[in-house]
């Protein structure tokens, strides 16, 4: 009766609920794990050797050479760009452009309101012809009076006279002149040009719209570059002038480009460098889109064998390797795919040794399907 007391008693089913639970719970997550169940074998899986009956190509293990490459972010930028801004305040009467479109330098972009411009130039011309007249009289009444002062006929007074006159009306030609330009550089800002050959980026008036002077109304570009932040240990691998890579992914673009600047002021916190790449620009790049600069870094060696030798059993990749006249299966492991001479190959980590023959199994399909037909 003592011992089913102490059975039953409140610290005994506590004890119970604190030792034997846990333990449950430890031995179900056991189970869940695999502890009682077998193990995957750990070693390549070797399948019996058989027979080389099957008419499948034998293709070797290759040791190849691999370029390596760091890809750095940068963005793509334009190399020279230029805002056009309005000199004076005159109504937009026409925009012979739109973004994206190719100008050359000295094409006319816009044009704006010219009627009160030229009017302007007609007063200011019409002046300077009236002075250039009375220039040309004083002129001549200057010599008739230094001929009668030599003569003795003239009073020095009179000579005096006409030779303010005459330097009155040729300061008054001068000033003539002088507004005739300024009303021709004038008329000259009401018809925009573009200064350089390049790109249309955007526009920024409309037709009927007010120009103020300073107000940008045209920004152009002449070429695309890319501006990439390069780590500090890589910078010693570039230089001016050096052939590079880049990538963009937004439009699947690949191509080669020319290192055409290193900046030699990095970023302290980043211990990064800017480096401005250039080359033939694509028509779809757009300032700001990210790209990546593909720096080279040491080669690597890798195994490799085709793709379509890897056959795939499960979960696990295996190839058919010739033993003197035999194949034998073997479990391998596998790492990046490749592309070399046109053809997929995957790298081999581990399995295989330079210089093993495996079969080719896509090979061998192709040629009895060619037999066939």
């Amino acid at each position: 009766m003592k011992l089913f007391s102490s059975l039953t008693s409140p610290r005994f089913r506590r004890v119970v609920l604190i030792v034997v639970i846990p333990l449950l719970v430890v031995l179900m997550m056991a189970w869940l794990f695999g502890a009682f169940h077998a193990k995957v074998a750990t070693q390549p899986v070797k399948m019996a050797p058989t027979a080389s009956t099957v008419n499948a190509p034998l293709v070797a293990v290759r040791l190849v050479t691999v370029p390596q490459t760091e890809a750095c972010s940068g963005k793509v930028m334009p190399v020279h760009e230029a805002d056009v801004a309005a000199q004076i305040m005159e109504k937009v009467v026409e925009v012979k452009v739109k973004a994206g479109q190719e100008v050359k330098k000295g094409e006319v972009l816009i044009r704006l309101d010219d009627t009160v411009l030229k009017s302007r130039l007609q007063q200011t011309e019409a002046a300077l012809a009236a002075s250039a007249a009375a220039r040309e009289e004083a002129k001549t009444n200057l010599g008739r009076e230094r001929q009668l002062l030599d003569s003795k006929v003239s009073s020095q007074s009179e000579f005096d006279h006409a030779e303010t006159v005459y330097k009155t009306t040729e300061a008054n030609w001068q000033g003539a002149d002088k507004a005739v330009k300024e009303a021709q550089t004038t008329l000259n800002f009401a018809t925009i040009l573009s200064p350089i050959d390049g790109t249309v980026i955007d526009k920024q008036v409309e037709v009927g719209d007010m120009a103020k002077p300073g107000q940008i109304l045209v920004t152009i570009y002449d070429r695309m570059q890319v501006i990439a932040n390069v780590r500090e240990s890589l910078i010693g691998r570039l230089k001016e002038g050096q052939p590079i890579g880049v990538k963009i992914d937004r439009l699947g673009l690949s191509c080669q480009a020319t290192v055409s600047e290193i900046v030699s002021e990095g970023d302290p916190v980043a211990r990064t460098f800017p480096v401005k790449v250039v080359g033939e620009c694509h028509p779809e790049v757009r300032k700001g889109m990210y790209a990546k600069v593909l720096v080279p870094l040491d080669p690597e060696k890798l195994l490799v064998i085709p793709e379509s030798a890897v056959v795939h059993v499960g979960q696990l990749d295996m190839v058919d390797v010739n033993l003197g006249g035999r194949l034998e299966r073997r479990t391998v492991q596998l790492g990046r795919t490749l592309t070399l001479d046109k053809r997929e190959v995957v790298q081999v980590l581990a399995g295989l040794a330079e210089g093993d023959q495996v079969a080719d199994h896509a090979a061998a399909s192709s040629e009895r399907k060619a037999a066939h037909d």
